[in-house]
C-alpha cells in the first residue's frame, strides 16, 4: 500500500477515536465522509437536496461567493480544509425565514465540502453539523473568544449594503428592527473583528443580498477594498 494512503487511513483513524470519546461516530464513518465529499457543484447540490429535502436558496449568491474563494464548478476540493467564519450566517429558527432562505446555506454547502466552516447569527442552530455560535454583532467583543488570524476567508450576507448614503453602510432591512447605535455598532464590530480574525492575504466577502460582492484582502493588517 503507498505510504500516502496509510498516512491518509491512520489520520482517519485517530480522527475516528477522537469522535468516539464524544459519542459521534466511528473511524469508518471518518473515512467514507472525507471520500464522498462532493468535488464538484453539481454534486454538492444533489447532497443538500438529499440531507436537507430542498435545493439550495440563494443559489447564485452561494456560487459566486465560492467562485471568490477559488472554487470552481468543476473542482471544489480547493476550499477543503480552508476556515471560514459566516457572521450573520442564517438559522432555522430565523423569524424572518420565509421559505428556507435564511436558513445556513453557505455554512452548509461549505461543511459538505470539507471546509472548517463556524456560523455566527443571533440564533442558534437546530440539528446543523457545522460548528457554530449564538452571538449579537452589536455587542462590541462578542466574538473576542476567536484566535486572532485564525481564518481564510470571512464572509458577511445581506448586512453590509454597498449604497454609500445608507445610514452606516448596512443594509436596509435591519432599520426595522434595530436603532441607529446597534447598526452603528453591529458595522464597527464587523470590520474591527474581520481584520483581527483574518490571516494576512485572506479575504473579506461581503453581500447585500444579491449576488454581488464587495471584496477586501488583509494586506499589511488592513483590510484594502479590491476592485
Amino acid at each position: 500500500m503507498p505510504n500516502a494512503m496509510k498516512m491518509f487511513q491512520m489520520a482517519a483513524v485517530t480522527r475516528g477515536f477522537e469522535l468516539d470519546r464524544h459519542g459521534r461516530g466511528s473511524a469508518k464513518d471518518v473515512l467514507l465522509d472525507v471520500i464522498s465529499k462532493p468535488a464538484t457543484l453539481q454534486e454538492l447540490a444533489q447532497r443538500i437536496a438529499a440531507k436537507y429535502g430542498d435545493e439550495m436558496f440563494c443559489y447564485s449568491v452561494i456560487m459566486t461567493i465560492l467562485k471568490k474563494m477559488g472554487a470552481k464548478r468543476e473542482d471544489l476540493r480547493i476550499l477543503r480544509d480552508k476556515k471560514v467564519l459566516d457572521l450573520g450566517c442564517g438559522s432555522v429558527l430565523s423569524i424572518d425565514n420565509f421559505n428556507g432562505g435564511f436558513d445556513p446555506w453557505l455554512c452548509r454547502c461549505l461543511h459538505e465540502i470539507g471546509a472548517e466552516v463556524i456560523g455566527i447569527d443571533v440564533y442558534k442552530q437546530v440539528r446543523e453539523a457545522f460548528k457554530s455560535f449564538e452571538k449579537d454583532l452589536s455587542v462590541p467583543g462578542g466574538l473576542n473568544f476567536l484566535a486572532d488570524a485564525s481564518f481564510d476567508f470571512v464572509v458577511c450576507k445581506s448586512l453590509l449594503s454597498f449604497t454609500l448614503d445608507v445610514d452606516e453602510h448596512l443594509s436596509d432591512f435591519l432599520f426595522d428592527d434595530t436603532d441607529k447605535k446597534t447598526r452603528e455598532n453591529m458595522r464597527n464590530e464587523i470590520f474591527l473583528q474581520t481584520k483581527r480574525l483574518l490571516r494576512e492575504g485572506g479575504l473579506f466577502i461581503a453581500t447585500d443580498g444579491d449576488a454581488s460582492l464587495l471584496i477586501f484582502k488583509k494586506e499589511n493588517n488592513e483590510l484594502i477594498k479590491k476592485e
